[in-house]
């Protein structure tokens, strides 16, 4: 599942599996809170979280949408 974001003109990516330094770092954050939201996809994206500041809430909503159901995907070990 390719899921791309575009901002500012900029296309971003969200990538199809997370490493484990994403993984740890997603922990950090409350997904409850919208606040948190850019960080969270600075996190996931490898990108300033300045700029998702201005996003709509439907569109960071769709955004961290994604974003969950990539940490809810796991592989099989």
């Amino acid at each position: 599942m390719a899921v791309k974001l575009t901002i500012n003109d900029t296309k971003l990516e969200l990538p199809t599996r997370l490493s484990i330094t994403q993984w740890e770092a997603l922990l950090k954050w409350d997904y409850a809170d919208v606040k948190d939201w850019p960080y969270i996809l600075a996190c996931v994206l490898e990108t300033d979280a300045e700029q998702f500041k201005s996003a709509t809430l439907d569109s960071m909503t769709l955004a961290i949408s994604f974003v969950i159901v990539l940490m809810n995907a796991r592989a099989q070990s």
